[in-house]
């Protein structure tokens, strides 16, 4: 995407979780606007259903192995989205927890590194379900989330109490359609 001379640069968002439903949507309603997207996907995701476009750098990386996520694909990027989630509940606590809890945290950690990074969105919810294929009722995905988004706001407090920092958003619309 080319800019006019003096005309400033697209601004960059960063999309982990961009293999799943909602993230897919993510990317493309950025490009959309006009925006630059470094999307953040898993080895073995499929990225055929992800958007192939200029604007948009698909980059691979394990949010469960913090040592993948590169600090340079959050060089210039001024809002992170993170719609992290499971296509199934049928994995073990500790899966969940891992992926939930600890993978969004390593994203915030990275995306709080960066000098460009200003807000942290973290969209949450989903339809799950249960190893029997049922709709999932139990709560604990919200609790591996919120611990995250304890340690967020946390981290974001005081960030801000020293001046700068950035802002952070946490969503669960817990179903779309």
């Amino acid at each position: 995407m080319a800019s006019a001379p003096g005309a400033a640069a697209p601004q960059r968002v960063f999309v982990a979780g961009a293999s799943g439903w909602l993230g897919r949507n993510v990317v493309e309603a950025a490009v959309a606007r006009g925006l630059q997207v470094t999307a953040l996907m898993r080895g073995s995701s499929d990225t055929s259903g992800v958007l192939q476009h200029p604007s948009v750098r698909l980059v691979v990386g394990d949010v469960c192995d913090p040592g993948s996520i590169q600090q340079e694909w959050f060089e210039g990027v001024a809002c992170v989205v993170s719609v992290l989630g499971l296509r199934s509940m049928a994995v073990t606590d500790e899966e969940l927890w891992r992926v939930l809890r600890d993978g969004t945290l390593a994203v915030f950690r990275r995306a709080a590194a960066a000098s460009s990074v200003q807000r942290f969105l973290l969209v949450a919810g989903g339809i799950h379900t249960t190893p029997q294929g049922l709709p999932c009722r139990g709560m604990d995905h919200n609790a591996a989330r919120e611990a995250a988004i304890d340690e967020i706001a946390s981290t974001c407090q005081a960030g801000a109490a020293e001046g700068g920092g950035i802002t952070w958003t946490a969503v669960d619309a817990s179903v779309y359609f």
